[in-house]
């Protein structure tokens, strides 16, 4: 009896510090499948396979969550960027492109006032993650899933922005509204112009307004 006992506590004491261990994939095909910055499961879609991803400090390895699990595929990671930021806080699960499929989007960059982020769509065709270098482009987006719209505020200096709307049409991403803000120095105001964009891609006037630099500190300095 006291040998079964010490066999049982040297089971739970040394195998999950084992598997701890191992590569992802090994750890995967042995069934570890606890323990902080491990494995996190996402449901990517009804019809699509159930997967669980885990953060490496210069990967993020991608699984189906079947038996046996499979490596899907490894996405570049980079722990080092941020590193007040957790993982948690760098990679989020959110559908994207309004297509029903959850996206993984991973944070690339972030100054004083813009935030780049890695795009990475489900494609239900090829069963994997594939990078949308347009919408990686995006300054700061915002996805709102009841219009099916994402915004983009790109913040270039104190009087100088564009903010844009975006729609996925054939899994293209298309403006429909630009809206830009631009100091003019030599007349000393502000001028801002509204655009609505057509399908083809040209911009059409719909607003511009002018605002001198003594209105705007009037504005500012009033209760």
């Amino acid at each position: 009896m006291r040998y079964l006992c010490m066999a049982a506590l040297w089971m739970m004491m040394v195998l999950p510090a084992f598997f701890g261990n191992l590569p992802a994939a090994q750890a995967c095909e042995e069934g570890s499948r606890t323990g902080p910055g491990k494995f996190f499961p996402v449901v990517v879609g009804k019809d699509a396979p159930r997967v669980s991803w885990t953060i490496a400090p210069d990967t993020i390895a991608v699984y189906a969550a079947d038996a046996p699990c499979r490596l899907l595929q490894a996405i570049p990671y980079d722990a080092a960027m941020l590193p007040e930021l957790s993982d948690s806080e760098r990679v989020i699960a959110e559908d994207m492109n309004f297509d029903g499929y959850t996206d993984l989007k991973i944070m690339a960059g972030r100054g004083n006032a813009n935030v780049y982020y890695n795009c990475w769509l489900w494609d239900q065709k090829r069963q994997k993650f594939i990078l949308h270098a347009e919408l990686s482009k995006l300054a700061s987006p915002q996805f709102d899933s009841g219009a099916k719209t994402i915004l983009s505020f790109t913040h270039i200096s104190a009087a100088d922005s564009v903010e844009a709307t975006y729609t996925f049409q054939n899994g293209k991403l298309r403006p429909v509204q630009i809206m830009e803000q631009a100091y003019d120095r030599k007349e000393n105001v502000i001028v801002a112009r509204q655009y609505r964009v057509d399908e083809k891609g040209k911009r059409h006037l719909v607003r511009e307004q002018v605002v001198r630099q003594e209105q705007e500190a009037a504005v500012d300095e009033s209760p």
